[in-house]
């Protein structure tokens, strides 16, 4: 990349050692309290490009369609590779492209293989005719809402990245992005996601829940 600083044979060694089961999170956190920009190198080095498991049928997308209020999108999986199964009935992880929740959604109900496993209930057999028009219907007043407050999504040109560090989404890591001085830190983008990934996964309902409480105990 333009501006790395990590030398690609750096990058390399330290993936070996993430991927040995070294704890890269506890050297990564005790480097945040003494050597600070050592581990904004160590994060920068472990976030790269994942390895496609099926770069002929399955490539990482290039585009996806996205709010113009989206910066950032986020998925926490125990994988560090752009995952494909030629024999499952549903070749790509749905967290790929869906629309709604998916990394790189390339449309409203994302991929055709998508669109199938929506058809289909937890058990996997196929959903009666109400069930499809109540699903549908809820997506379309969902995609209605949204669109009014953050706009209507458009294609745009992504970069997807694997942070390959394990436990990375727990309360020391927090802990120390919290009390740090070094605020460089937060213009990576695997600092960005990492706290994304936990305000859209159970903070954001928290804190509306905390609000809407709030405001009918004012009412009342």
């Amino acid at each position: 990349e333009k501006g790395d600083t990590v030398h690609q044979s750096w990058r390399e060694a330290l993936a070996k050692e993430a991927e040995c089961g070294r704890d890269i999170c506890r050297v990564w956190r005790n480097l945040m309290r003494n050597a600070p920009q050592a581990a904004e190198d160590l994060l920068e080095a472990l976030t790269c490009v994942p390895e496609e498991e099926d770069k002929h049928h399955h490539p990482l997308p290039r585009h996806a369609m996205l709010r113009p209020n989206e910066v950032v999108r986020t998925h926490y999986a125990p994988v560090s590779i752009w995952d494909y199964d030629a024999n499952a009935e549903i070749p790509e992880p749905k967290w790929h492209f869906n629309a709604s929740n998916g990394l790189a959604p390339q449309g409203k109900l994302g991929s055709g293989s998508s669109r199938r496993g929506l058809l289909r209930r937890a058990d996997g057999k196929p959903q009666g005719r109400c069930g499809r028009s109540c699903r549908k219907l809820r997506k379309f007043i969902c995609e209605a809402w949204l669109n009014r407050i953050q706009g209507l999504r458009i294609s745009v040109r992504v970069n997807v990245k694997v942070v390959k560090i394990k436990g990375m989404l727990c309360q020391e890591v927090f802990y120390v992005l919290k009390t740090t001085p070094h605020l460089h830190i937060f213009t990576k983008v695997a600092t960005r996601a990492i706290i994304e990934s936990v305000w859209r996964g159970c903070a954001a309902s928290f804190y509306y829940a905390h609000v809407c409480y709030r405001s009918a105990e004012i009412l009342v």
